[in-house]
């Protein structure tokens, strides 16, 4: 991919052309929603207190992350109480080569027979890993790479964007949506409004900030008409847009009055009187095959002077929630489009929000509505599934608009020193039915 072009598919030409630096990603401090709610954190001055049996020692130099689970959970019988523990020093630009790392070691009893010996070989094999043919990852204790995204940190207290009141175009749901920033304080929202089960119109939004948004209504032209979009009362939902050369290109997902949905695409002057393509740009796969009744969630990319597309597919009888596939295809034009198959062989949500920094792709997925996970890739082919997953989980406070799922339809762009992670949260309680676009983030470190 070096010397590739690649266009953003969430950001405008302008910001596109900003230089980024070739980023990481760093988890907030903020662990809400994380499952590793004990695992190691930065340490600073709010760190957790050192138990009175426990003796800290300093040592210059990188730690295996392995070791410290062989070290500290994998001893047995009189051997257990020798743990050895440590913590990431709190450092924006990630831990360097040769920073200190805080150790922990248990002292409880007395240091005879073979706790002496455990505890001199787990020191041994940190203090020189080479000694076990196991790579130091030079003082980090997460992998030194860009590719790394810890626990999301939620945003607002409250939705992004929520559903509407009663009788509105969005009163069951906001759904699917693309972002673009086009300049400084000009942010702009295209989501799918749903009013009922399976039925939408394209919502549009605008904001100063990209966190307080203003709804402006439906765009009309965009009004579900053809069969395949289940005619006047089916479903447009909007998933990606480009623009090129002063033309908004946008690709959607539909609802069809054969029960299968597809993705459509649609072009604009000015983003909001819009002219769609007559038919489909990617139909349902071959019967029999693992996209034979959805084709969704587009997400598209320039790519040099190709188009790569991913989406997420479901075969019959396959249509549940976590039971979607991703795959990914490519066209010279946007409109025909070369099936080139799965991207990984796993189910799960059918949106991924997919990020491209200038050096590493990025992805968010949900997990059967239940999770949210990350993963990495350099070429953005062959994926790696991040370590710290699930980097968000549904909220414990029964009243929040996430409490009762996440995940679903994810995306993604990028603000500034963060990357803003939007997804569907929805409550199915006492509440009644409530989904609607939520918002969490993670920084960004050089």
């Amino acid at each position: 991919m070096s010397g590739a072009t690649i266009e953003h598919a969430y950001i405008s030409e302008d910001y596109r052309k900003a230089d980024r630096p070739k980023s990481s990603v760093r988890a907030h401090e903020n662990l809400k929603g994380s499952i590793n709610e004990d695992a190691e954190r930065p340490v600073n001055a709010n760190a957790r207190p050192v138990a009175a049996n426990t003796v800290c020692v300093t040592i210059p130099t990188g730690i295996p992350p392995a070791w410290s689970v062989i070290c500290g959970s994998s001893l047995s019988g009189p051997l257990a109480s020798v743990c050895i523990c440590f913590t990431r020093i709190e450092n924006r630009a990630r831990v360097r080569p040769g920073r200190i790392k805080q150790m922990a070691f248990n002292y409880q009893a007395s240091f005879s027979g073979p706790r002496v010996l455990a505890t001199v070989v787990c020191l041994l094999v940190v203090l020189f890993p080479g000694v076990t043919g196991q790579e130091s990852d030079k003082g980090s204790v997460a992998p030194r790479r860009t590719g790394v995204s810890g626990a999301l940190t939620r945003r607002l207290g409250k939705p992004l964007l929520p559903m509407g009141p009663t009788g509105s175009i969005d009163d069951d749901k906001t759904g699917p949506r693309v972002v673009l920033k086009l300049g400084p304080a000009d942010y702009r929202m295209w989501y799918e409004a749903v009013p009922a089960p399976n039925r939408s119109k394209v919502g549009y939004a605008v904001s100063e900030d990209g966190l307080i948004w203003t709804k402006k209504g439906s765009l009309a032209t965009l009004d579900p008409s053809e069969a395949w979009e289940g005619g006047p009362n089916g479903e447009v939902s909007p998933n990606s847009i480009l623009v090129e050369g002063g033309v908004y290109k946008l690709w959607y997902h539909s609802f069809g009055t054969d029960g299968k949905r597809r993705i459509g695409y649609a072009t604009s002057a000015d983003g909001l009187i819009w002219t769609k393509n007559p038919k489909p740009v990617l139909d349902v796969g071959p019967p029999g095959s693992l996209e034979d009744q959805f084709v969704v969630e587009p997400r598209v990319f320039k790519v040099g002077s190709q188009y790569r597309m991913y989406y997420g597919a479901n075969a019959r009888g396959e249509t549940d929630m976590g039971k979607a596939r991703w795959f990914y295809a490519t066209s010279a034009d946007g409109i025909n489009w070369t099936r080139k198959g799965q991207v990984w062989n796993k189910q799960a949500d059918s949106g991924y929000g997919i990020l491209f920094d200038g050096s590493e792709w990025h992805a968010w997925y949900g997990v059967g509505f239940k999770a949210i996970n990350y993963a990495s890739s350099k070429d953005g082919i062959t994926w790696t599934d991040g370590p710290h997953n699930p980097v968000l989980l549904p909220d414990r406070n029964p009243a929040a608009f996430d409490s009762g799922g996440l995940g679903d339809s994810v995306s993604a762009y990028q603000n500034g020193n963060e990357f803003r992670i939007m997804y569907t949260g929805g409550r199915f309680n006492n509440f009644g039915r409530n989904e609607s676009i939520m918002l969490a983030t993670v920084a960004i470190t050089d």
